[in-house]
């Protein structure tokens, strides 16, 4: 009822147009005005191509590329020839009575094998296939020419230890010694005779006194006393022109001494205690028939058992 009222003052007080104008406003705020479209502009983006992609660059390295290493092949080494096994010693070449030729090529070098092979000729075969310490003679002998003097040495060991049947270590070192330091010593006792001939007193002193008996042939005498022989090189040894001395009873003529020299061995003999049968020179003695030791050529010796 209120409300009523309130519109009617409201038609009485306002004029017609008033009213009009009122009624049309109402109606756009109650009804609600169309909104109004706006233009939006809007700016078409171009449809990316293959080439607009963007493409890694290559990464750039400063300065000059490095050069690839060329791998170099490396050469074959050519074989070299295979060195020969260093050579037994002397001493234990081990050599018997029943050895061969072939035992005895097998020790040596390469040069003495071929020399030794040259020398012989058609020879050779026997030499190789034979007991050479049985058959020395025209066939061995030039071969024995191609050794050196180590070699010569160890051939004369060896020949010593195939007649006794062997001998100790230390025999056979003592022998390599003596041989060494004397080649003509060597050769000496292995073309010709028994033990106790042309051998140079210090050879046969190396020996036991059952070496030497074994070396000694049968029918030949008594064997070398070993020891006395020891004892009277060492006295000579002593005295002056004491060594000559040793050098001519190692030969084959020791009625060459000269009565100086008989005297010298008189003394010798003396302070080693043999006991002999012989007379010697005095010391001093200049006369030939002064004593025994020089006379008739006699080659017997005072330094046998």
């Amino acid at each position: 009822m209120a409300f009523r009222s309130f519109f009617m003052l409201i038609r009485t007080s306002f004029g017609p147009c008033f009213l009009a104008t009122l009624a049309c406003t109402a109606l756009v705020v109650a009804c609600g005005a169309e909104p109004q479209r706006t233009a939006v502009s809007f700016e078409a983006r171009p449809t990316p191509t293959p080439d607009a992609m963007s493409t890694p660059a290559p990464t750039v390295f400063g300065g000059p590329r490095p050069t690839p290493a060329v791998s170099t092949p490396t050469p074959t080494p050519e074989p070299s020839p295979t060195p020969e096994p260093p050579a037994a010693l002397i001493t234990d070449w081990n050599l018997d009575a029943s050895s061969t030729g072939a035992d005895l090529l097998a020790l040596v070098s390469e040069d003495e094998r071929s020399c030794m092979e040259t020398t012989l000729g058609d020879r050779f075969d026997t030499f190789r296939n034979a007991a050479f310490f049985q058959n020395l003679g025209e066939t061995t002998a030039p071969a024995l020419d191609c050794l050196t003097p180590e070699s010569n040495a160890g051939f004369a060991v060896w020949m010593y230890s195939a007649t006794a049947g062997g001998l100790s270590a230390e025999t056979r070192s003592c022998l390599a010694d003596v041989f060494t330091a004397d080649p003509r010593a060597a050769p000496a006792f292995a073309g010709q005779g028994a033990a106790a001939e042309a051998v140079p007193f210090d050879v046969l002193s190396c020996l036991t006194p059952e070496e030497a008996a074994a070396m000694t042939p049968e029918g030949e005498g008594p064997s070398p006393d070993t020891e006395g022989l020891r004892c009277l090189i060492e006295e000579l040894g002593k005295l002056d022109g004491g060594e000559e001395v040793g050098r001519i009873l190692s030969t084959a003529d020791p009625g060459s001494l000269t009565p100086e020299q008989g005297a010298l061995l008189g003394q010798a003999v003396a302070a080693c205690g043999i006991e002999t049968e012989f007379t010697f020179p005095a010391p001093g003695s200049t006369s030939p028939d002064d004593g025994s030791a020089a006379t008739d050529g006699e080659t017997d010796t005072p330094f046998q058992q």
